[in-house]
């Protein structure tokens, strides 16, 4: 993010940073510290020794925090009920948040039991018909999906500098 040096003392961010928070925390509260007339923002609380003026509305701001809110990492997760302070996080939230090696293996795993619960199912649910067919001489159906992919073991976080031949113009 570039933006030209404020005169000396100026406590304006640039207006890249607060589309960027605005967009990536989609919460109720933000709060804007060391902030002046010119801060004073829609959704914000906005706090600063000079400032001459609010948008602090006590009763909105308390409401915040009265009540629960549902919360969930992952779309097959059971949503989980956090006090309202707490702004908890979406799926959608969750895909955007940069991942550690675990994370990402630990989210490669979850996919893949996934994945493997689903195909055990198809495949009961083959079995049934399968049988079904036998049984009633008529004409046996065939299972054609392949089972699910196992997780690599070794798993690398995806950086352009760890690929193949990356660094051999050094």
């Amino acid at each position: 993010m570039l933006s030209e040096e404020p005169p000396y003392g100026a406590t304006d961010k640039p207006t890249e940073l607060y589309a960027i928070i605005e967009h990536f925390c989609q919460g109720r509260r933000r709060l804007e510290l060391f902030g002046e007339d010119t801060n004073i923002r829609r959704g914000w609380l906005t706090l600063g020794s000079s400032l001459s003026s609010s948008n602090h509305d006590p009763q909105r701001w308390f409401a915040n925090f009265e009540g629960t809110i549902e919360s969930h990492n992952f779309d097959d997760e059971v949503a989980q009920t956090l006090p309202n302070h707490l702004l908890g996080t979406t799926p959608q939230i969750e895909s955007l948040r940069p991942k550690s090696p675990t994370q990402l293996r630990e989210e490669a795993e979850r996919r893949h039991r996934r994945e493997v619960e689903l195909y055990e199912q198809e495949r009961r649910e083959f079995e049934v018909k399968y049988n079904y067919a036998l049984a009633n001489g008529l004409e046996v159906p065939v299972f054609t999906r392949q089972p699910p992919q196992m997780v690599p073991q070794s798993f690398r976080e995806q950086s352009p500098f760890m690929a193949p031949n990356a660094n051999k113009g050094w």
